[in-house]
């Protein structure tokens, strides 16, 4: 009979069972710490971070900054699909990968090869700064937020705005005293299907979404192309409108205009007023801008021809809505051109021929129930905003309410009722509500005498707390940013002074707001950084001073 002795967990004949068990172990864990920790994995990703800035920075010129960003720094990895493809693999590591990876290769390296001695206290300063640094970025990408806030004089606001992320609303408007919001992110809108949530008082049916896109009216069958073959309006149709006891203010006029210069014709030109786009030709060496301004002041229209450089208004030369006569030729001393008016049409509503790529949405309710969807290219230009839309169906226990086209290009907010209670739709720029609210009292915008050189720019502001009683008032100027609650509120636009009353605009500020939360690591960061540079290289300056005493 065999006879297995033990004594104290050791076998006659084998190694302790608890020894086995941590060489087992450590059989597996050690190669992986030794990975971990390696000099060669440091350099590896180190060059993975310079190859992926340098791929990053190209890549903001064609995807934008924002976009770039997220796709390459604020991601584990870089995907890529095929154009028209539903499947996507990794091709790259990505910014949150690659940093991650540097942070735990450090510790790791410490935790194994550094031993805790005072000449290498400096050492470990700086590699603790460095740490901050990284996870200090880390927590402001995932935690930071930024809107914007425009205020006129005297109004008061509770809410900023984010620069790009959209959310659509359902808001209860049945209750006198506050109104209750419903939001949902504009991303469950663009996985489509249906949405249900508790909460909600119906249910939403997402039937389409366009990332961007422009929505116009569309256009009926009386309007009449009209034969303009240069500027920005040469491919519209036009709608004549009878007069009609409109106010000024809400007609819209338009002129064809040929333009003739000594060697023939420059082109004819639709030139509508109320817009910003100007017609602009070349003649006499000089780039000129043509285009019909609303001047109720001045006896009504005027068309308007201006060197396109001159910012003064020096070189305007302007032609009275009288003389805007049909195969009337207008001249004007100084002027290297003549305007021969073609056709002149009072009131008018123009419309853009749909695209190839144009839809017309079935919708059945609210304030697009007429109306042509184009789908536009994201946007690229990091000062600039996509505007989604969205077909949706709303669905109450009764049945279906309707569908709803929802815009964020235009603030129009669509009513709806049900079950008696009236409601409000809009997809609009995400909101973030404060427990107080922001009034601007006074906005100040000072330029050099002179010129068109701003000199200052300023804010007086009136801060209202009332879960704390508080009320105060400051004054936001550049670089003296407001902080208030965790928020800092920046001076980012200004439309006052001088500006502001020439074009006849209401005195606005605009602030930008950011909550950070890890706003203070990058100083500590960089100040443990510094301390442990001028720490190590204090301690080795002493010993070699006093080496040299003794010696």
């Amino acid at each position: 009979m065999n006879v297995e002795t033990v004594v104290e967990g050791e076998q006659v004949g084998g190694a302790p069972a608890s020894r086995r068990e941590g060489v087992s172990w450590w059989l597996w864990l050690g190669p992986a710490v030794d990975v971990i920790s390696s000099l060669r994995l440091t350099v590896v990703f180190l060059c993975l971070a310079v190859l992926l800035v340098f791929i990053g920075t190209l890549a903001q010129r064609e995807e934008g900054l924002f976009a770039a960003q997220n796709r390459y720094f604020r991601s584990l990895f870089i995907w890529w699909s095929p154009t028209g493809g539903q499947w996507r693999v990794p091709v790259f590591p990505g910014g949150y990968l690659v940093g991650g990876v540097l942070v735990v290769n450090l510790l790791a390296a410490h935790a194994k090869r550094f031993k805790f001695t005072k000449k290498k206290i400096g050492i470990f300063v700086i590699h603790a700064g460095l740490i901050l640094l990284i996870l200090g970025q880390f927590a402001t990408d995932l935690f930071s937020k930024e809107g914007a806030m425009q205020l006129y004089e005297g109004e008061s606001k509770n809410y900023s705005e984010a620069f790009r992320e959209n959310e659509l609303v359902i808001i209860d408007t049945s209750d006198a005293k506050r109104d209750r919001v419903y939001s949902i992110p504009e991303s469950w809108l663009a996985r489509k299907g249906e949405i249900r949530d508790p909460e909600l008082p119906l249910s939403v049916r997402v039937l389409d979404y366009w990332a961007n896109c422009e929505v116009e009216d569309r256009p009926p069958a009386e309007a009449i192309r009209v034969a303009a073959d240069r500027g920005s309006f040469a491919n519209v149709l036009l709608l004549p409108l009878r007069a009609s006891k409109q106010g000024a203010e809400q007609k819209r006029a338009a002129a064809l205009v040929e333009v003739l210069s000594d060697k023939g014709s420059l082109g004819t030109f639709l030139v509508p007023a109320r817009t910003s786009e100007e017609q602009k030709f070349q003649a006499g060496g000089r780039e000129w801008a043509l285009s019909l301004l609303f001047a109720p002041m001045a006896g009504g229209n005027q068309l308007v021809v201006s060197d396109a450089s001159d910012t003064r208004g020096d070189s305007m030369v302007a032609f009275p809505e009288r003389e805007l006569a049909p195969k009337a030729e207008l001249r004007r001393e100084g002027l290297p051109v003549t305007l021969r008016v073609k056709e002149y049409w009072p009131n008018c509503q123009l419309y853009r021929p749909p695209a190839r790529n144009s839809a017309q949405p079935a919708v059945t309710q609210g304030a697009y129930t007429s109306v042509v969807v184009t789908p536009l290219p994201r946007e690229t230009d990091s000062e600039k905003r996509n505007s989604p839309a969205a077909l949706i169906e709303l669905a109450g226990k009764g049945g279906s309410v309707g569908a709803f086209l929802v815009y964020a290009g235009k603030t129009t907010v669509q009513q709806f009722v049900l079950n008696g209670k009236p409601y409000e739709l809009a997809l609009r720029f995400a909101r973030y509500y404060y427990p107080f609210q922001l009034t601007l009292l006074k906005a100040t915008h000072e330029q050099y005498r002179g010129t068109d050189i701003p000199k200052n720019f300023a804010s007086r502001v009136r801060v209202e707390n009332p879960s704390r009683n508080e009320a105060r008032e400051t004054v936001v100027f550049m670089n003296n940013p407001l902080r208030y609650a965790g928020l800092t509120f920046f001076q980012y636009q200004m439309s006052a002074g001088q500006i502001a009353a020439k074009a006849g605009l209401r005195p606005s500020s605009t602030f930008e707001v950011v909550r950070n939360p890890g706003w203070v690591t990058p100083y500590l960061g960089c100040a443990m950084v510094a301390a442990g540079l001028i720490i190590q290289f204090m301690t080795h300056l002493i010993g070699f001073a006093m080496k040299r005493r003794a010696g």
